[in-house]
C-alpha cells in the first residue's frame, strides 16, 4: 500500500505544481511568460495551449529566452531547468514531444521558428525558482495544405 501512495503522490506532483498559463484560439497572437509570476503562487511549471481550427496548422516563433544558460550539461542525471517543451496534440488526444529547449540557444538561433503538423500545440515551461527565467513567443494559424517539397514536421 505505501508503494501505491508514493506512486500517486509522484503522479500528482506535476498536477499540483502546474498552472495553466494561457489558451490561445485567435488566428494571430503573441505572449510572454515569466516564471517569477507563477513561482510566487507556488508553481514550478505552467502550460500554454494554442488551438487552431482542425483545418489549420500553427506557426510558432520563440522570439526571446531569458535565464536559459547556453551550456552543455555533461551530467546525464542533472535536471535541466529552465526547460521549454513544445508538444503536438492529435485529434485522439495523443501528445508527442517535438522540440525541447533545455540549455538555451545561441543568439543567432533566435527567433526559433517551429511549424506544427497538427492544429493543437502545448508549450510546457518548467523552471527552478532560484533563476529568473522567461520566454516570449508569437504564433499564427496557417492552412494545413502542404507545399510540395516542404517538411511535414517541425523545423
Amino acid at each position: 500500500m505505501p508503494v501505491l501512495l508514493m506512486l500517486l503522490v509522484f503522479l500528482l506532483q506535476d498536477v499540483l505544481l502546474a498552472e495553466d498559463c494561457g489558451r490561445f484560439t485567435e488566428a494571430l497572437g503573441d505572449f510572454s511568460i515569466r516564471a517569477e509570476e507563477f513561482s510566487r503562487l507556488g508553481y514550478s511549471k505552467c502550460s500554454v495551449q494554442i488551438v487552431a481550427p482542425q483545418n489549420k496548422t500553427i506557426e510558432l516563433s520563440i522570439t526571446r529566452l531569458q535565464g536559459f544558460p547556453v551550456v552543455n550539461i555533461t551530467n546525464p542525471l542533472a535536471q535541466c531547468l529552465p526547460r521549454l517543451e513544445v508538444r503536438e496534440k492529435g485529434l485522439l488526444g495523443d501528445v508527442g514531444l517535438v522540440y525541447s529547449i533545455c540549455n538555451g540557444l545561441e543568439e543567432d538561433s533566435i527567433p526559433l521558428n517551429i511549424r506544427s503538423t497538427k492544429h493543437h500545440i502545448i508549450l510546457d515551461f518548467l523552471w527552478d525558482s532560484s533563476v529568473d527565467s522567461s520566454f516570449q513567443a508569437r504564433y499564427s494559424f496557417q492552412d494545413s495544405t502542404q507545399v510540395e517539397g516542404e517538411k511535414d514536421t517541425f523545423e
